[in-house]
């Protein structure tokens, strides 16, 4: 297993409600992948940040579901560090 946390910076105006729905609509997708044993959505209001920790089966998978792709659709500007 490997664990994956990613943050990146909010569009700007987005408030917290606008990142818990955002949240929201993709938690299914979370769900639905079998190779993510576990996520946890991050906000922190004071930096601008929102984000994700993973449990992943494997490190194939987190690079698999958290490539190019995924980094351009989270945010063309956006900051994404992998620990």
């Amino acid at each position: 297993m490997i664990t994956e946390v990613i943050t990146f910076k909010l569009r700007p105006g987005m408030t917290r409600e606008d990142v818990v729905a955002v949240y929201r609509t993709t938690a299914p997708i979370w769900r639905a992948n079998p190779e993510c044993i576990r996520k946890c959505y991050l906000y922190d209001g004071e930096r601008r940040l929102g984000g994700g920790a993973y449990l992943w089966k494997n490190i194939e998978a987190a690079k698999k579901a958290h490539g190019e792709a995924w980094r351009t659709m989270i945010s063309p500007s956006s900051t994404s560090r992998r620990r």
